[in-house]
């Protein structure tokens, strides 16, 4: 588990590098020769950004799941992820079955 947990810290430390980065860009205005042009990249920016903020949070549940030892356990079925979806998604919580089913069940 010491690998995975260290490929989960890696990629944490990594988003938040990219975070700060866009945060950093944001600081920025638009100067006016960049016309709608700097509001689009603004607008790119933002929704960058939440896309960072969201797997920085699932990467720090991933962790926590690390420390209480369930981490490659699907939260809702209990059996083991297999360690290919791991790979590909470290902040997994699901099993392909229950996150099929989870994305095939009408929201409410």
């Amino acid at each position: 588990m010491a690998s995975s947990r260290e490929q989960l810290e890696a990629d944490l430390r990594e988003a938040e590098q990219e975070q700060q980065g866009l945060d950093a860009r944001l600081q920025r205005k638009p100067g006016l020769d960049e016309g709608g042009a700097g509001a689009v990249l603004r607008e790119v920016t933002l929704a960058r950004r939440q896309m960072v903020i969201g797997r920085i949070e699932g990467l720090r549940e991933a962790l926590h799941r690390v420390r209480g030892g369930t981490y490659g356990r699907c939260e809702r079925c209990g059996t083991q992820i297999n360690e290919e979806r791991l790979k590909i998604l470290p902040a997994t919580s699901l099993c392909v079955e229950c996150a099929r089913s989870a994305d095939e069940s009408p929201s409410s």
